[in-house]
C-alpha cells in the first residue's frame, strides 16, 4: 500500500511540474499524511484535500473571469470615446489595436467583435457585438449601444462585489470547518496518544475518519463547482 501511495504522488507532482500546474496542495497534503502511516487517515485527507483542490482551481477561475471583464470594461469605454472621434467602428477598432488592446484583427470590424466576445466571453461584448450585426444591416449608431454595454459591466461588477464580501467569511468557515476535525486528529496525536489509537486503530474510528474525508472534499467540491458556475456568468 505504502509503494502505491508513493506512486501516487510521485505521479501527481510529475504531471504538476509537466504542465505547469498550480494544483500541488493535494501531493504535499498526501506526502505529509503519507509520515502518519495510516491508510485510512491518508484516503479521507485525500478526498478533503482533492475537494479542496476544487475549491481552489474554481478561486482562479473567479479570478481570471474578473480579470477578463476588468480588460473588456477598458475595451468598452474606450471604444465609446473612439468612436464618435473615428467616425467609423472600423477606425475605432484600428486604434484600440494599436493600443494593444485587441489580439486578433481583420478587415471586417462586425467579425473583429466577434473575435473579441469569443476571446473575453463576457456579455457586455457580446450584446456590442449582436448591435454591431444590426448596424451593419440596417445602419444606425452604436454609439449608445456601447456606453450602455459598459456602463452594465460596471454595475454588475459592483453588484459582485458587494456580494462576494458578504460570502467571503462564509467561504472561510467552511475552510476552517472542512479541516478543524484533522486539526483536532493532530492534536490527539501529540497530546493524547492513546485517544488517537482508538481513531485510527478501531472500526467505529475508521467509519468516522472516512465519514469526515467524504463529507469535508464533497462541501468543498460544491462551494468550488459554485464559485466556478458564478465565474462563467459575466
Amino acid at each position: 500500500m505504502d509503494k502505491i501511495i508513493l506512486a501516487i504522488i510521485g505521479a501527481l507532482a510529475a504531471y504538476n511540474w509537466v504542465t505547469y500546474s498550480r494544483m500541488w496542495v493535494l501531493p504535499l497534503g498526501l506526502g505529509i499524511l503519507a509520515l502518519t502511516h495510516s491508510n485510512w487517515l491518508l484516503c479521507s485527507g485525500g478526498l478533503a484535500l482533492t475537494g479542496l483542490e476544487v475549491y481552489f482551481s474554481s478561486v482562479r477561475y473567479e479570478n481570471h473571469r474578473n480579470q477578463q471583464e476588468q480588460e473588456a470594461e477598458v475595451f468598452l469605454q474606450r471604444l465609446a470615446e473612439l468612436l464618435p472621434l473615428r467616425g467609423t467602428l472600423n477606425l475605432a477598432l484600428q486604434d484600440l489595436a494599436a493600443d494593444n488592446l485587441l489580439a486578433q484583427s481583420t478587415a471586417d470590424p462586425v467579425l473583429w467583435l466577434d473575435r473579441v466576445f469569443a476571446r473575453w466571453q463576457v456579455n457586455a461584448v457580446g450584446m456590442v457585438a449582436s448591435a454591431a450585426h444590426v448596424a451593419s444591416r440596417h445602419g444606425g449608431s452604436l454609439q449608445a449601444v456601447v456606453e450602455q454595454a459598459s456602463r452594465k459591466i460596471v454595475r454588475d461588477r459592483q453588484r459582485r462585489f458587494q456580494r462576494q464580501l458578504e460570502e467571503a467569511s462564509q467561504r472561510t468557515t467552511i475552510l476552517v470547518l472542512a479541516f478543524a476535525p484533522y486539526l483536532v486528529m493532530g492534536l490527539l496525536w501529540l497530546m493524547i496518544k492513546p485517544m488517537y489509537e482508538v481513531l485510527i486503530g478501531t472500526g467505529l474510528g475508521h467509519g468516522i475518519v472516512a465519514a469526515e474525508g467524504v463529507t469535508s472534499g464533497a462541501i468543498l467540491a460544491v462551494l468550488g463547482l459554485q464559485i466556478k458556475r458564478d465565474g462563467r456568468v459575466r
